[in-house]
């Protein structure tokens, strides 16, 4: 019975754990105090151990120089990377699987660790959170490179290449390119509701309101006063407001009360025009700054609202860029980790909260084609989800919960049209790592556990043989580049680069 160490801080550590039980190994949990696994309840038989500290080490951690693996899979990469780096040097022949969201990083550290493997749960899940946002039924995607195999639940076999079945119901294989979007809903609201905000400037509508008046008063006075035409006294007041009178026309003779009414409008002037001219300003670079956060109604339609841009959003909106689809994103800070970075790709960022009907409204929800919730933690990703299906009508909604079990109680009890939890979707690939298994993924298709593995063809094998020495059902060939084939012979030998995927 194997034996692997997983250093672990939230649920994807426990749904690791779970399958790892269930592949028949021996598992020992190191949660970092302060984390939500340091107090959650792990399955029956795993053993626990203590570890100081949010940045733990493994001196006096026995377990972990004795173990056959370690996943290092806490929700920071840098932990991740001491740790493992701290027990190639106890152990050098374990066996290391880390979490990194670093891709580039990852390739890097495997071409120079021995038995070193890294995964990224968000490059991991983005593909299905991207796909259910853009066709109804997806229960998992993957990514081989040219083509991102989809398998989704449907009614008809004719919708892909059937893998499962269950009830009446069929789990379905196909790719990405060959997906039906989502109906088009009858109800589409095109603009979220808006909020009742006064938009007009009191300061600057008493302000213009003030000078209409004394500028009005003051010609009406001069007109009479002083013997002028009508247009001569609005001429004589609006060279006195603008302070470049007294060429043409002066008060110099005048009497006294014309005097003091000139001053009046002359101070009244300078005033009003300091005032104008502050608001306007203040106004305009208020302008500019909302456009710089996106806090302006974008005019962009058909697009995917992605709401947070963390981890699992910024690779959701990458995946939904590479599939030629236009993405809004609702960012809460401005200085976020990922904001620049999509920006440069494209991205229109809105820096808002999500719990907010503005920030639906300047994303122009109402117009899109889905809205994705992919913020932190579980409880305000439930709420914002809610608030979008409330102000979007029918369009599609995707929520992202961590909490498997949360994930599907939320689907059997709210009406939106995908909840996935990226630590479910992950889980399975992270513990294969770990133990050599072929196995990419557990889909979970109507209470029926389906595992999606990839074989490596054998020289001369058939790809019925190579069925029958694994035990699987191959349904589809990928070949080197990445591109997928459904039309799978029994007798046919797969060339060389080719592997083949089956459940």
């Amino acid at each position: 019975m194997p034996h692997v160490f997983v250093l672990a801080s939230d649920h994807l550590g426990v749904r690791i754990v779970e399958q790892l039980r269930r592949d028949g190994c021996a598992v020992t949990v190191g949660a970092p105090d302060g984390s939500w696994l340091a107090s959650a309840q792990l399955p029956e038989g795993v053993a626990r151990v203590r570890l100081d500290g949010i940045r733990p080490t493994v001196d006096g951690v026995a377990e972990i120089a004795t173990a056959d693996a370690l996943l290092a899979v806490t929700d920071e990469d840098e932990v991740n990377l001491g740790i493992a780096f701290e027990a190639l040097e106890a152990n050098p022949k374990l066996r290391v699987v880390l979490r990194q969201f670093n891709l580039r990083l990852g390739a890097l550290l495997e071409a120079s660790l021995p038995n070193c493997e890294t995964l990224s749960l968000s490059a991991l899940a983005a593909p299905t959170f991207a796909l259910a946002a853009l066709t109804p039924g997806v229960a998992f995607a993957h990514s081989f490179g040219a083509d991102i195999l989809v398998l989704r639940e449907a009614d008809d076999t004719t919708a892909g290449t059937v893998v499962a079945r269950a009830g009446g119901s069929v789990l379905v294989a196909t790719t990405a390119r060959d997906l039906p979007p989502h109906p088009e809903s009858p109800d589409r609201p095109g603009e979220t509701k808006r909020t009742s905000r006064r938009t007009a400037n009191r300061l600057l509508l008493w302000t213009l309101a003030y000078l209409a008046f004394a500028a009005t008063s003051s010609a009406i006075y001069f007109a009479l006063r002083l013997d002028m035409s009508p247009l001569d006294a609005v001429y004589f007041v609006v060279t006195i407001v603008t302070s470049v009178g007294f060429g043409d026309y002066s008060l110099r003779d005048a009497d006294a009360l014309s005097k003091l009414v000139g001053m009046w409008l002359m101070v009244s002037g300078v005033m009003s025009m300091a005032v104008i001219f502050a608001v306007v300003t203040n106004s305009l670079f208020d302008r500019q700054h909302a456009f710089e956060r996106g806090q302006v109604r974008t005019r962009t339609t058909s697009h995917v609202v992605v709401c947070g841009l963390g981890v699992i959003g910024y690779r959701v909106a990458q995946t939904l860029r590479r599939l030629g689809h236009r993405v809004v994103v609702v960012e809460s800070r401005e200085d976020g980790r990922f904001v620049a970075a999509a920006r440069a790709e494209g991205m229109h960022v809105v820096v808002g909260d999500a719990s907010q009907d503005e920030a639906f409204r300047f994303a122009n929800a109402g117009s899109a084609r889905a809205v994705v919730v992919c913020t932190n933690p579980d409880f305000v990703n439930l709420e914002v989800a809610l608030l979008a299906r409330s102000l979007v009508g029918r369009v599609p909604v995707v929520l992202r919960l961590f909490d498997p079990d949360l994930s599907r109680r939320v689907a059997a009890h709210f009406d939106l049209d995908a909840t996935l939890s990226s630590a479910a979707l992950g889980a399975a690939r992270f513990a294969a790592a770990a133990t050599g298994s072929t196995r990419m993924a557990v889909v979970r298709f109507r209470d029926v556990d389906v595992e999606l593995h990839e074989l490596e063809p054998r020289a001369g094998e058939t790809v019925r043989a190579i069925g029958a020495r694994a035990g699987r059902t191959p349904f589809a060939i990928v070949d080197d580049r990445g591109a997928l084939r459904f039309d799978v012979v029994d007798d046919e030998t797969p060339a060389p680069g080719e592997r083949v995927v089956a459940v």
